[in-house]
């Protein structure tokens, strides 16, 4: 559907307009829109598509970057309803098994930042007694080089599907049972 090319420019299969949501919109913006259609297809793009480089970030303030980096053409532009239905649609076009897996680790890995961000070891409880345990901390703290890797090598497999499957639908058929065990869906 959407594509990034060598240059690093975002490219739109015209097929895409064939689709339901993403016609409706197309229709809508009318053929003197086609610059916001174009901004909005690619922010719907950046918005969902696992190799965006604003995928880490939480919803809203990854809205507010694609606001500012890509729709800077329209300042008061703002979500509507085609666009939501484009993005549930793209969803559900591209999602996989793993993709949700390496969503739930960023947002794990994120509450970990925050947690370690917040923490005081001079702060003690009624008692006087630390709320925090150093000793615990730190153990958190040494195990963080191999929570990034984790986190580098799941995003890589995700990567790897995510190519995979767009060399699948480029043409090629899976044989019949072809990653059964490692991709069951």
């Amino acid at each position: 559907m959407f594509e990034m090319d060598e240059q690093g420019e975002l490219t739109i299969s015209p097929q895409i307009l064939m689709i339901k949501e993403f016609a409706e919109l197309a229709k809508k913006r009318g053929r003197k829109g086609k610059a916001k259609l174009n901004a909005e297809l690619s922010a719907v793009w950046f918005f969902v598509d696992m190799r965006s480089p604003y995928m880490r970030m939480d919803e809203e303030e990854r809205w507010d970057y694609i606001k500012d980096d890509v729709l800077y053409m329209f300042p008061d532009w703002e979500v509507d309803q085609l666009i939501n239905a484009c993005i549930e649609k793209y969803r559900e076009m591209s999602r996989t098994r793993s993709m949700d897996t390496l969503e739930s680790a960023w947002k794990a890995q994120a509450e970990l930042d925050g947690f370690l961000s917040n923490v005081d070891l001079n702060e003690r409880d009624n008692n006087g007694k630390p709320v925090f345990n150093a000793k615990q901390i730190m153990d958190m703290i040494n195990s963080l080089p191999k929570t990034v890797k984790s986190l580098q090598d799941t995003q890589r497999l995700v990567e790897t599907e995510v190519a995979e499957n767009l060399i699948l639908r480029g043409g090629r058929e899976k044989a019949e049972f072809e990653d059964e065990e490692l991709n069951p869906d």
